[in-house]
């Protein structure tokens, strides 16, 4: 019906970190981070390809490695999971700060030595070389990507999450 083919996810750590960090109030999934788990493994066993997007900030290096080591374990067999990881350089919300350049360039040697792991591990492909790290990207860039949110919202850019929607998932629009 939708003719998906590949779809994007963003998990922002570990089971524990993951359920702390999204803290869902209104929920009826006693386990949000097992809930997209099980997702991606249905997506995976459709066909479909997925993305898993980690944002990986100065604090979390630590848990996002154990986090591709879950995922390969889990998914590495089927060929159809890549990761994307991303670096956040400014914090925000109780711990928002700008990092400072050392920090970032720690982050910076982080962020590669993840995505060996994950090349390791058989779940990422090095695309860019490891001087080229692309510092902006917006899925609005791109022809036919589609952000999907919570609530079944459907907009095409990931840093405007509470407007420029231009219809649901259970309408016409």
């Amino acid at each position: 019906l939708w003719h998906l083919n590949h779809a994007l996810i963003t998990l922002d750590g570990t089971e524990q970190n993951y359920n702390r960090i999204k803290a869902y109030i209104h929920r009826n999934e006693p386990n949000p981070f097992q809930r997209v788990m099980s997702n991606i493994e249905m997506l995976l066993k459709a066909g479909i390809k997925v993305t898993v997007r980690l944002h990986v900030s100065i604090d979390n290096v630590q848990d996002m490695q154990e986090l591709i080591k879950i995922l390969a374990d889990r998914f590495a067999s089927t060929g159809l999971l890549s990761l994307q990881i991303l670096h956040l350089f400014e914090l925000f919300g109780p711990e928002a700060r700008i990092l400072s350049s050392e920090e970032r360039a720690t982050l910076v040697r982080e962020i590669h030595r993840l995505k060996d792991y994950g090349c390791q591990l058989g779940i990422s492909k090095r695309k860019e070389k490891k001087h080229n790290l692309k510092l902006f990207r917006c899925m609005v860039d791109s022809e036919d990507a589609l952000m999907i949110v919570p609530d079944g919202h459907l907009g095409l850019c990931e840093h405007h999450l509470e407007d420029r929607f231009f219809g649901h998932i259970d309408s016409d629009e």
